[in-house]
């Protein structure tokens, strides 16, 4: 909760407005932390290796989110778990990437990032072990084009039923099962693993 509701904050060991500098010592960022930080426009940190719940939570300006493309969310490489609803209402976001340190995301973390097209994930459920999508069920009704899942076994059921605007999906070698339904009335897909139509 250290900056929770903190709508006036606009410089975070910064002298550029929107920029939030994280200390490159902190590991955690806790539950609540930047929650209704809605001047945030950039986040930037070191090897943070918890994301809590609600931690960026209607942070609606953001822009950069530890990237250096913009409209791009990148969890650094040292994160190992996401907790629900962290990133909810960053609208501006198009792209994001979760690297394979990621172990559990939990539900709803990308609710209302409605404007995501693209979507790097190492697995489609909570974990590598889980059938429930609810950890990208957010995005669900986004305008979502492209999937790589990078580390997966399993391709749940129903994963991607309804998805009507993914164009292209790349599944890893490591996956050994597909779910019933997981790519029904995806009526717009024309890659899979290729990148010829």
């Amino acid at each position: 909760y250290a900056f929770q509701n903190c709508s006036g904050l606009k410089y975070l060991n910064s002298e550029e407005a929107g920029i939030f500098n994280i200390p490159t010592a902190v590991v955690t960022i806790s539950d609540y932390m930047f929650y209704g930080c809605s001047q945030a426009v950039n986040f930037t940190m070191g090897e943070v290796e918890k994301i809590g719940s609600y931690a960026f939570y209607n942070c609606s300006l953001v822009e950069y989110f530890n990237s250096e493309t913009q409209y791009k969310i990148e969890i650094p490489s040292t994160v190992t778990s996401i907790g629900t609803y962290a990133f909810n209402g960053m609208v501006l976001i198009t792209e994001l990437f979760v690297p394979n340190s990621v172990t559990s995301i939990e539900n709803y973390v990308f609710s209302n990032c409605n404007s995501i097209e693209k979507v790097t994930l190492p697995f489609v459920g909570n974990s590598r072990w889980s059938s429930n999508t609810l950890g990208i069920i957010g995005i669900v009704n986004g305008l979502v084009k492209t999937v790589i899942i990078t580390d997966d076994n399993t391709i749940p059921a129903s994963a991607f039923s309804g998805w009507t605007y993914i164009e292209s999906i790349t599944i890893p070698s490591t996956v050994t099962s597909i779910g019933t339904y997981a790519f029904q009335n995806c009526s717009g897909l024309k890659y899979l693993n290729s990148e010829e139509a």
